[in-house]
């Protein structure tokens, strides 16, 4: 016989309310709230991989590719958060243990602590810093002047310049598949040595950064020209008359403090000034020429450059700025110097480049064993211009890849030098005083075997390990 239940029972109440029996709290319990623990599980793992792989892994490798404190900081910090973005994770969803919630718990102090460290530092670099106009040495400057101080200070005080291209560096010489260990070694090695010396010097002080543009542009988030920015670096004046100036246009990756830098011997042997317009990551498309107009014409009001001694030089993609720059601002440029760059056939047959180029002495100089502009692609270049009558200098460094600037600089410098003599004395007719290496006056004469002075043409070899003309 079944027992009697009284009326008061709580489960016949609710069997009396719900007849099925609790269905659909059976219901979302199997199907909704899965499929929320799942929904948020997914949502996490996203921003691991995109947040946690895709950025703090890659600025976690400063801590030891970093130069600075701050850099090495921020490599700190991106473990710490990186540990804790995963912690969370693996706690979606589950039921954590303690060793998890600790985990968790230490990932996310020490987060904080280096976030705190990281803004002292970066205070302590900030009232370092002192504003930059110099009229001598390497200066950071914008064309429009309500802008009170260099751009990118506190940018620069956070992930400095030097950090970001040894990380750039050190993750890209590692994954093309084409470049050797070798040659990567060696790029790693000499871009450690540069900023190394860079940043012992004074006049790295204060001149900021503008690596943030480059960002910002290849993620399609910010203007290229950043209002006329330029680095540039500025001889001591002599009373020997006006300056001239090198005018160089950056590759991919965008505008480094470093560029005018390393030509700053260059610079005091010869009276060139050396000018570098910022162009976001460096593709110089479309406002690339008036980027560079909108500079040059405050470089030559500003400190007072002689407008009939201006070259326009180019790195990688930069020969594509260049190109484009002689050939809307004809009559500007006594010279053109492609370094290891990008040559498109277009623009090398149009029209308008081969008006404004024609009587021009053009410069190439390339690497043999360039995996990012091919030499067959440069040879190719430079026939075309050949072609429609251009006096072209080929010099080929044939053990040389992409970075054959920085690997070869000072006889690179060297060839620059004696070719920018050697026009300015063919077109002046008087010899040109220079200073040589060891910084003592004189005239640069090239010597003949015969030890007399000979004219140096477009086609003579130059001596060096490795280097020849190219053809």
């Amino acid at each position: 016989m079944d027992p009697v239940v009284p009326e008061s029972d709580p489960s016949t109440l609710a069997h009396r309310r719900d007849p099925g029996g609790g269905s659909g709290l059976r219901f979302a319990n199997r199907l909704i709230r899965p499929a929320l623990v799942n929904l948020g599980r997914g949502i996490a793992w996203l921003v691991l991989v995109l947040g946690g792989l895709g950025l703090l892994l890659p600025l976690s490798l400063l801590i030891v590719v970093g130069q600075s404190r701050s850099g090495r900081l921020v490599g700190g910090l991106s473990l710490a958060m990186l540990w804790a973005m995963l912690s969370c994770v693996v706690m979606v969803g589950s039921s954590p243990g303690a060793t998890v919630r600790r985990i968790a718990g230490i990932s996310l102090a020490g987060s904080a602590a280096g976030a705190a460290l990281l803004a002292i530092t970066i205070a302590a670099g900030l009232s370092g810093s002192r504003p930059v106009g110099r009229a001598e040495g390497l200066t950071s400057r914008h064309v429009d002047q309500t802008r009170a101080a260099p751009h990118g200070q506190i940018w620069d005080a956070i992930l400095p310049e030097g950090d970001l291209v040894q990380l750039g560096a050190a993750i890209v010489t590692r994954v093309v598949p084409w470049m050797s260990r070798a040659e990567g070694g060696l790029i790693r090695a000499r871009l450690r040595e540069i900023y190394r010396e860079f940043n012992r010097s004074s006049q790295s002080l204060g001149l900021g950064s503008v690596t943030d543009l480059a960002v910002l542009e290849l993620l399609g988030l910010g203007a290229r020209t950043a209002g006329g920015h330029f680095f540039a670096y500025l001889p001591q004046r002599t009373g020997e008359g006006r300056l001239g100036a090198v005018v160089f246009l950056h590759g991919n990756g965008g505008n480094f403090k470093i560029f005018p830098w390393v030509f700053r011997e260059f610079c005091e042997r010869n009276r060139l000034a050396i000018i570098c317009p910022t162009y976001g990551f460096g593709f110089w498309g479309a406002g690339g020429v008036e980027a560079v107009r909108m500079v040059l014409d405050d470089a030559v009001r500003t400190y007072d450059l002689d407008p009939k001694r201006l070259f326009l030089a180019g790195l990688s993609d930069g020969g594509v700025g260049v190109t484009r720059a002689a050939a809307g601002l004809p009559g500007r440029f006594r010279g053109l110097v492609y370094f290891s760059a990008t040559m498109r056939p277009n623009d090398l047959q149009g029209e308008r480049f081969r008006i404004a180029a024609s009587g021009l002495p053009i410069l190439v100089i390339q690497g043999g064993r360039d995996w990012s502009v091919t030499p067959r692609s440069v040879e190719a270049g430079v026939q075309i211009m050949r072609g429609w009558g251009a006096e072209v200098t080929f010099k080929v460094f044939a053990e040389e890849g992409h970075f054959a600037l920085f690997n070869k600089l000072e006889e690179i410098l060297k060839i620059l030098e004696q070719w920018l003599t050697e026009r300015e004395r063919h077109e002046s007719g008087a010899d040109i005083p220079t200073r040589d290496p060891d910084g003592e006056s004189a005239n640069r004469e090239p010597s003949s075997a015969s030890g007399g002075p000979a004219r140096i043409p477009a086609s003579k070899p130059d001596s060096g390990a490795g280097m020849r003309d190219g053809r």
